[in-house]
This record gives structure tokens, sequence and C-alpha cells, in this order.
């Protein structure tokens, strides 16, 4: 390169320096400032791309009021080099991914976890789930007596006026009893009775399937009714004796005998027939005895009885549902019991003989006679709300 082109150059980048950085945000009047100060000059640097002095050269005087080229390109430098600096550190701040605002880098909320309320537990059914009084025949004052199944709140004259009876029911919402000449009725709560709701002239041993009432009456027969009272028939099973106590379960309509020699339990279907009038035969080991049932309930696979009389006293038997395993005196020690009903694992009958109700556990444990006292000849029991 020659000394007459080094000036040419020297310009040549001087002017591409300036429109570039120009180009790059540098402020025009700092750009302005400088192309003044050049052309004030009247002289062009030397050396190597005329940013140096040459060697060679001295140094000129520089006349008053007026700045050396090179020190002029040197502030220019500085302010243009100062100027790229902030420029990139805006850059970098701009597109840090600290600060870019995204659903990449947006701060996650994490929810704040909702309380699930804990569940109460489940109530578990008693096996007396929806039963919770007894009731009771008064047979003496002809009045029906009620209590919780615990044995508290006892009202011996929950209902009143119903003269002699024997046998209670519970279907629906009602209570039904037989008496000496009619079934009578009356709701759970003890009102609206009805002491005729049927005429049936005397009748004992009441029972419902939840179509039909079923009762023994003086004729020697099991009669049967529709539960409005219609289509009665006093002769829809007619046995061989006497039959007093009547009970309802599955297929099958159960008696017992009272008066007969010997008495037994007999059995038919729910249509009146299949009978069979020596189901279950009162027995010792080796001795066919005489039963006198005044009350039959079933449960369980088994079917139980109150056996007035043949073994002092008084007794509860059981058996089978199919009538094997018979077992006379299951339950001892009774006073003369007469109704029998069950619920919640509990046995429970009255004794019409000593004025009271006794409970015991299913498996004949846990005896208690007087349960519940109280009572004047307590005779039919059931189990209800």
């Amino acid at each position: 390169m020659t000394e007459q082109t080094r000036p040419q150059l020297t310009d040549a980048l001087i002017e591409r320096m300036l429109t570039e950085r120009a180009g790059h945000g540098a402020p025009a009047d700092l750009i302005d400032a400088i192309a003044t100060a050049v052309e004030s000059t009247g002289q062009r640097a030397s050396g190597p791309f005329g940013l140096l002095p040459s060697p060679a050269t001295s140094r000129p005087r520089r006349a008053p009021g007026t700045f050396p080229l090179n020190r002029v390109i040197r502030v220019a430098a500085l302010a243009v080099a100062a100027i790229v600096l902030v420029a990139g550190a805006g850059l970098f701040l701009r597109f840090s991914p600290a600060t870019i605002v995204g659903p990449s880098s947006a701060p996650s909320i994490t929810p704040t976890p909702s309380i699930t309320p804990t569940p109460s537990p489940t109530p578990t059914a008693s096996p007396a789930a929806g039963l919770g009084h007894i009731y009771w025949a008064n047979n003496e004052w002809g009045d029906i007596g009620r209590a919780n199944l615990d044995g508290t709140g006892v009202n011996q004259q929950f209902i009143t006026g119903a003269g002699a009876m024997c046998g209670l029911t519970i279907v629906g919402d009602y209570i039904y009893w037989a008496s000496d000449g009619e079934i009578g009725r009356a709701k759970l709560d003890g009102t609206e009775v009805n002491q005729r709701f049927i005429d049936t002239g005397a009748a004992c041993g009441l029972a419902s399937d939840g179509t039909y009432f079923y009762w023994s009456n003086s004729r020697r027969a099991i009669a049967r009714a529709n539960l409005d009272g219609t289509g009665l028939n006093q002769s829809f099973i007619s046995p061989a004796c006497e039959p007093n106590a009547v009970a309802v379960s599955g297929s099958y309509v159960y008696w017992g005998y009272w008066g007969c020699v010997p008495c037994e339990i007999g059995r038919a279907n729910l249509d009146g027939t299949g009978v069979n009038y020596s189901f279950i035969i009162g027995e010792v080991p080796g001795v066919r005895v005489s039963m006198v049932v005044d009350g039959i309930a079933i449960s369980g696979g088994y079917i139980y009885w109150t056996d007035t009389g043949s073994f002092g006293p008084g007794t509860i038997g059981r058996a089978n549902l199919d009538g094997t395993g018979v077992d006379q005196s299951f339950i001892g020690g009774d006073f003369n019991p007469s109704g029998i009903a069950i619920a919640g694992g509990y046995i429970y009958w009255s004794n019409s003989g000593g004025g009271t109700i006794g409970r015991a556990n299913l498996d004949g444990t846990g005896v208690d006679q007087g349960f519940i006292f109280g009572a004047s000849e307590p005779v039919g029991v059931a189990i209800g709300p």
C-alpha cells in the first residue's frame, strides 16, 4: 500500500465505522460531532490503518483550538464501544431465560389441596334393625303392653279395651290381636283402635304372611282371610284336633294343638294342601309325650314353641325346620310360657303364670325369666317398630 492511498483508506474506514455504529444505535449528535472534528483538523491519520503515527514521521504541532485526529478517533471508538456494551447488556437482559415470560418459564402455582371431609362411618345394621319394641297381650286386663327391646320404657296399657286376647301379630303400620269374638286392629303408635276389625267368633294364635291372616278358631280349624278382612274362610284347614298357636314362615303354615292327647305340631302349605298333622311329635328319649303348644316362632333354620305343661311349669322346645332334632326342654324353668317371638339374636316369651316377659340368647343361654315385670297373664308376643 502506498503512502498516497493510506489517507483514502483511513477516510473510508472512518466513514464505514461511523456508518456502522450509527446503524447500531449510536446517537446522531455524537456522530455529527465526530465528523465535524475530523473535518476541522484538515489532517489524516498516519500509521497503520491511519490510527497510529508513523515512526518515520514526527508528530505535527496542532493548531490552537484543534484536537489531534487520533484522540478524536479514540474518543469516538470508546463512545461507540460503550454504546455497544450498553445495547448488548440490554439485549442480554431482555432475552435472558430468567426474564422470558411464557408457559415454560412462568412460575407454577401449586394449588392448595382441597380438604376432603372424612366420611362418617356407615352405621352397621343390627339384627333387629327397624324393630324397636316388644308388644304383649295382658289377657286379664284386656290391654296390650309395650316396651323397648332392651326392656325399658314399659307401658302395660299401651292399647286398652281389647278384652280377653289370645295372639298378636304385626303387619305394616298396624298391630292386630285375636280375642273372644273378633280380630282387632290399631296403629303402631296406639291410635285408630278398631276392636272389631274382622268378626270371627273365638279366635286365637293369629299370624300373617303379608297377604292373608291365619288363626285358630272354635271350630277346630285353621281359618284364613284377606288383610282387609274379606274372603273369610273359617275352615281353611281342618285338623283332627283342636288347634291353638299358629305361625307362618316361608311356604308353610304351622299350628300347635291344645287339649289333645297326644298334642303335636302340624304343618301345611300356604294354600292349605300337604297337611301333616304330626309334623313334630313331643317326646323324650323313648317316650312319646303330650305337648300343650301355646306359641310358635320360626327363625334361623329352627322352629321354637312354648309348652305350658308337659314338663312341670313349662318349657321352650326347639327342632330343625325339617322336624328333626327335637329338643323338648331347650329352655326350662318357665312359668307357663305362652306367646313367643324372636328378634335381634334373642328369644322373647310371655310367662302367663308369672306375669313377666322372659328373654334368652338364640342358643338358649343367658336366660332371664323376669326381663320385664308387671304384666297380667301375658299371652301373645310380637316384635315390631
